[in-house]
């Protein structure tokens, strides 16, 4: 009975296909299925137009039974997201009792204790969102720095000395005294792999090499009079986690009004300027695409070309930690961008893109306290709203040897 059991949807209208089985992987038909009662004489004719007609049918069979498993069932394993959403990780309630994660050990031995109110804002963040704009790291965060980071202050002195030596060394970037805290960046986001972080400083050394003004900010005026500027909207709150959440609002971006060269100078002006942040350094950034009002005229800028660039500033040279991609308002720009995107991300990141059939569901990974109103959220007016401007100022005194954090 339990090869009988149906794998997808179960239609009420009798002319639609019976749902798939295991049974179907094992005797290619249910197991239920009434045995067949009429039978024509062609069937045990062995000629070969029978023959050649059979194997056509059953060729046909064979393509309906895939066509209908791929795109019946597979697809509905999208559903089953590896990241929890939000909503579930607040169900936790000090006095329940967990199991404490412990690499040393196999599952089985790891113990199982009281939650208490303490231990859940250290693990799961605070429980109140904080703003993005912050003087100091809370408790939990410096926890995540040691513990997952794997910065104490001993293997900050030795790593950062590592690095600084590799890169005198190198003939690409000798001669050249990095700001303390750019090189700082590379290394939390390496989890002090001083190789990976090398690798990451000459990728973002070279690009500015071979591109002179991909790292330059944008002329001021163009926050007054262009809307594309208004693309990127940095969120006033942060998650729970503390990660930095960004709105990218592809829909307002007119390849007519600026260059795709000067949309991408935009957007690693944004990632520059807040991987200055310690929080967004530690904690990583969390992304909604919104596709809206997107059409034809962004889609022609979308050539491989210009999409693998984008991949690898965004990847490969800045020392960004992607915590989750998050897509809505599905356009015709979508599904060809993820087709060439998908083959260039990690499967950790691919497990982290959500494509999403509605606003709403953004609350079941998102409170609705940091979005804004018009993504189901509580925010009204965001004060943050002219952040880019700011930072695209800021950005002017960016050298090849970095900036400061800002505290």
């Amino acid at each position: 009975m339990i090869n009988s059991r149906p794998i997808t949807y179960i239609y009420d209208d009798p002319s639609e296909p019976s749902p798939l089985t295991p049974a179907h992987f094992l005797i290619g038909k249910r197991l239920l299925s009434l045995p067949v009662t009429r039978v024509s004489r062609e069937d045990f004719t062995g000629s070969r137009p029978s023959l050649l007609k059979r194997y056509r049918h059953q060729l046909n069979l064979l393509n309906q039974f895939w066509n209908r498993w791929r795109k019946l069932y597979l697809l509905s394993l999208r559903f089953m997201n590896i990241c929890p959403p939000y909503k579930v990780t607040c169900q936790f309630k000090v006095d329940d009792v967990v199991l404490i994660h412990d690499d040393r050990f196999p599952r089985n031995l790891w113990s199982m204790e009281m939650s208490s109110s303490e231990a859940l804002n250290t693990t799961f963040g605070c429980n109140e969102t904080l703003p993005f704009k912050m003087k100091h790291l809370p408790e939990f965060v410096l926890k995540k720095l040691t513990e997952e980071l794997k910065e104490t202050p001993e293997t900050r002195l030795k790593n950062l000395l590592e690095l600084r030596n590799m890169l005198r060394d190198d003939q690409l970037t000798s001669g050249i005294e990095f700001e303390e805290d750019f090189l700082i960046q590379f290394l939390r986001h390496s989890k002090h792999d001083t190789g990976k972080a090398f690798y990451y400083v000459r990728n973002i050394f070279r690009l500015r090499k071979k591109y002179p003004r991909s790292l330059d900010s944008l002329p001021d005026e163009y926050f007054l009079t262009k809307e594309s500027t208004k693309t990127i909207l940095l969120l006033p709150k942060r998650c729970p986690e503390g990660c930095t959440v960004v709105i990218f609002r592809y829909g307002l971006f007119n390849p007519k009004e600026i260059s795709v060269e000067e949309f991408q100078r935009m957007v690693m002006v944004m990632y520059l300027q807040l991987l200055r942040d310690p929080m967004t350094q530690i904690n990583g950034f969390k992304f909604i695409y919104d596709f809206k009002g997107s059409n034809l005229q962004q889609l022609r800028t979308c050539t491989p070309q210009n999409l693998y660039l984008l991949y690898h500033k965004s990847l490969q040279c800045v020392p960004g930690r992607y915590k989750g991609f998050h897509i809505i308002n599905q356009s015709i720009i979508v599904k060809p961008c993820w087709a060439m995107f998908r083959p260039w991300l990690s499967e950790k990141l691919r497990n982290r893109v959500y494509f999403h059939s509605n606003v709403e569901e953004l609350l079941n990974y998102f409170p609705r306290s940091i979005l804004p109103v018009e993504y189901g959220g509580d925010i009204k007016e965001n004060i943050e709203e002219d952040w880019l401007r700011k930072a695209n100022k800021e950005h002017e005194n960016y050298g090849v040897t970095g900036q400061p954090n800002n505290f």
